[in-house]
């Protein structure tokens, strides 16, 4: 018997994955939720995000959460009869990609290794904190979802383990939370501030309209 490793995530692993990602939902040109999201993060937390991740890691990372992500999906949409995935939003300039959700409530899934020990106000998992009241904001949904698969559970041992936090946010949680968003990127020169004034501004207006 004759057994050869033919590769572990070689180029045509990170193409399907890459082909797989645009099918279910296609990268917009501009600036994303999750780039700002990610730069918070790593400047609040510098130790945590300092060691470079090779390239055929993050190909495997990616893969595992694509695949949860798809399979949960399909779960909810069996589950809730008004289950989608949303359109990517554009919102003050910045584009957003919820993963789904019903009328009322936003859903987030992911894939992590931090520990299933923290809860989901834990600042090792503010990313997915402030990822979720953003798409809630956008969506207009006072209520949000997130299901995380841990990867290895709380190390105690190792095994995987799947929680779920239910959101609840006010109004004023939902604007504070994206007006540091919003003030990140204009603060790296990702946004000008006036343009995202003036957006607001006409997003206001079309909604006055709309009430008439």
């Amino acid at each position: 018997m004759k057994i050869d490793e033919v590769g572990r995530t070689g180029t045509w692993l990170r193409s399907a994955l890459e082909r797989a990602d645009t099918a279910r939902t296609a990268r917009t040109p501009g600036l994303h939720l999750s780039e700002i999201v990610n730069d918070i993060a790593k400047i609040l937390d510098p130790t945590r995000y300092a060691q470079a991740v090779p390239k055929d890691v993050r190909d495997a990372w990616f893969g595992i959460g694509l695949a949860i992500e798809d399979m949960l999906a399909e779960a909810l949409r069996a589950r809730f009869l008004d289950w989608r995935r949303p359109q990517p939003i554009r919102l003050d300039g910045i584009w957003l990609t919820p993963d789904g959700g019903t009328r009322t409530r936003t859903d987030e899934i992911k894939a992590t290794w931090v520990s299933s020990r923290h809860r989901l106000d834990d600042p090792r998992l503010a990313r997915y904190r402030w990822q979720l009241l953003a798409y809630m904001h956008a969506r207009k949904t006072p209520h949000g979802r997130v299901y995380i698969l841990h990867l290895n559970g709380d190390y105690k041992p190792p095994r995987p383990v799947f929680r779920v936090w239910d959101v609840t946010a006010t109004d004023d949680d939902l604007r504070d939370n994206w007006s540091m968003i919003v003030n990140h990127a204009i603060d790296r020169h990702w946004l000008g501030a006036v343009d995202v004034v003036r957006r607001q501004g006409a997003t206001r207006k079309r909604g006055s309209h709309a009430e008439r």
